[in-house]
């Protein structure tokens, strides 16, 4: 399974991304599914697999590092994460999972880290980012994660993240730069889920239902195959 996921912080990306890798599971046989996720360009949380026994967030000492690196190391660390992320050998795996990946950074990096602050400069980065996707996963597609800025502004207030990115004078400008990247964005193959009001269960829901034209070949074979063998 290959996907983009995109949304404002406390949107629900990471917790539909838990769903989905428990979900691909319980569909394509224990240990065939979707093993870990990429969450790496939220500035400190930029180490870790979700999913890997040897996943280890970088303590908050090494968050404290990170935090304190110039804004030109902060750009060149995560310019090369990203390339190292949409390299053939991760774009073309049968199963690929990002949370924000180059969208996710371009948005965050001018308003939190003080890079990417020419436009031009940052569109074309885009641009050549998303030309590396075209041309290694033309059929991804890329989702967006929405909910309203009360739903955001509750959960940050009542679950907040420990060295979140969001500020809660931001949420609706944020929340409109998400859509804004969403409908610029060259990727063919988009859709959205809205989590306002919404159980975990009934977003995964949502998400399978949508995403099933889009399960690449790897994807249907380990669905049929474990059916079968259940049904044997």
């Amino acid at each position: 399974m290959r996907l983009i996921l995109i949304g404002c912080e406390y949107s629900g990306t990471t917790t539909l991304a838990e769903g989905i890798r428990t979900w691909s599971h319980k569909v394509m046989g224990e240990g065939k599914g979707l093993i870990a996720y990429h969450d790496h360009w939220k500035i400190p949380h930029t180490s870790g697999h979700p999913g890997l026994d040897d996943y280890n967030l970088f303590t908050p000492e090494e968050q404290e590092q990170i935090l304190a690196l110039s804004p030109k190391t902060k750009e060149m660390i995560q310019r090369h994460n990203i390339t190292y992320h949409i390299a053939p050998g991760a774009l073309q795996s049968p199963d690929y999972l990002s949370i924000g990946l180059h969208i996710e950074n371009a948005i965050y990096a001018p308003m939190y880290f003080d890079y990417y602050n020419d436009e031009v400069e940052r569109r074309a980065n885009q641009e050549h980012f998303e030309h590396d996707i075209a041309d290694l996963a033309p059929d991804m597609p890329l989702v967006l994660i929405k909910a309203s800025s009360e739903t955001i502004l509750n959960r940050m207030k009542h679950t907040p993240h420990y060295n979140p990115v969001l500020q809660e004078r931001d949420i609706k400008d944020v929340l409109n730069k998400f859509e804004e990247e969403y409908e610029r964005s060259s990727i063919k193959n988009k859709f959205t889920i809205d989590t306002t009001g919404s159980a975990v269960e009934e977003t995964l829901d949502k998400f399978i239902k949508q995403m099933e034209p889009y399960f690449n070949q790897s994807d249907i074979l380990r669905i049929l195959n474990h059916r079968s063998n259940q049904n044997s």
